[in-house]
């Protein structure tokens, strides 16, 4: 605090001014407040002193004020005010202190706690990811395995039909054509051994074609001893059985495209299986 110059207050200010620190309740005054008012009662009431001597007023040298008893007083108060004063900014700081702590624990709490959520959500993704993945691979799976299922019960469908399809061209053929059995019974001569006795079985519709063919059976009889031609109601027009002594020659349009059927089927089971073998 500034000193204060004496010579700009006047009685009133000084007045004034020792009633505000009597009435003030700071407790850095109080020892202040206490001298004053001990000051002003010792003025105010002339109470007895003991017997001193009273120190003249020198010209250029001021009286004291305070005693030392008085000055030691106010030290003390002023050494106690800086202390408080000390204390509370320290309490301040502390305070400060407190909060940031508080912020910087809530800061760090927050950012492991969304680390920790980060990891936990990774894993369930990942999970979902993994999971997700799995089912795709099994519908690709169980799709191809259906595709391959598809493929290989429609193809017995697809060979009936192509030979349900065969069946009517051949047996269209046989009545457009009648020397179809001909070439049937010419066929089938090729694989008899024995040419001493042949009986040759055909179907009724073919019965008089095949005997009115002299110039078909001529060459042949020149090879054959004895070749007898029989109806027989087993057969369907454009087929035939030839017997001998050596076996049994069966050319029924029926067997034949049988024998045909077995052995596509037998081809494509092995396609099939050869498709399902692992690839190296």
């Amino acid at each position: 605090m500034p000193p204060v110059d004496k010579s700009s207050l006047s009685s009133d200010d000084v007045t004034t001014l020792i009633d505000h620190l009597l009435k003030s309740k700071d407790p850095a005054t109080v020892g202040l407040r206490k001298i004053l008012k001990n000051k002003r009662d010792a003025a105010e009431d002339f109470p007895l002193h003991p017997l001193s001597f009273e120190e003249f007023d020198v010209p250029g040298k001021s009286k004291e004020a305070f005693s030392p008893d008085e000055k030691r007083i106010l030290e003390l108060e002023k050494q106690v005010s800086a202390l408080e004063a000390r204390l509370a900014k320290q309490q301040q700081n502390a305070g400060a202190a407190i909060v940031a702590a508080q912020d910087k624990g809530r800061a760090e709490g927050r950012s492991a706690g969304e680390a920790e959520g980060l990891k936990k959500a990774k894993a369930v993704f990942d999970a979902q990811v993994k999971e997700l993945q799995e089912k795709i691979a099994s519908f690709l799976s169980a799709v191809e395995t259906s595709k391959k299922q598809i493929y290989t019960s429609t193809h017995a469908i697809l060979l009936k039909l192509c030979f349900e399809l065969t069946k009517k061209i051949i047996r269209n053929e046989c009545t457009v054509n009648p020397d179809v059995v001909l070439s049937v019974i010419s066929k089938s001569l090729s694989y008899i051994a024995d040419r001493e006795k042949l009986v040759i079985r055909v179907a009724k519709d073919d019965m008089e074609r095949v005997s009115s063919r002299k110039d078909f059976w001529l060459p042949i009889g020149e090879r054959v001893e004895a070749i007898t031609i029989e109806s027989d109601d087993r057969i369907e027009r454009g087929g035939c059985i030839i017997e001998s002594n050596s076996g049994v020659a069966d050319a029924r349009l029926g067997v034949q495209i049988q024998e045909l059927a077995d052995f596509v089927e037998k081809v494509w089971e092995n396609t099939i299986a050869a498709e399902n073998l692992p690839r190296q």
